[in-house]
């Protein structure tokens, strides 16, 4: 859901008009996303007969580094949407 509502805004054009957030927001989101979904196939794809002991190892290993990454990008990424959300209330004020 969060990447079907905000990919739009997440875009890297520039500064433009239809630009919401800086490039290291735009970076943290799609880090975000790519990770997420490496992480969901991770732990999805060692459940199919493919996949013996050895790649099943390795496949947590992939999932363990790519949660990190995801959990990371995400608190990364909240917190820099806040800030902003915190500077436009003070200057509001």
């Amino acid at each position: 859901g969060v990447a079907v509502t905000m990919a739009d805004r997440c875009r890297f054009i520039g500064d433009g008009p239809g630009s919401t957030f800086g490039t290291w927001e735009n970076f943290l989101f799609w880090l975000m996303l790519l990770a997420t979904v490496v992480a969901i196939l991770s732990a999805v794809l060692p459940m199919t007969p493919v996949f013996g002991t050895h790649g099943q190892h390795v496949s947590l290993n992939v999932h363990r580094y790519s949660s990190l990454v995801a959990a990371v990008a995400i608190i990364l990424h909240a917190g820099k949407l806040l800030s902003y959300r915190g500077a436009g209330a003070r200057k509001a004020a």
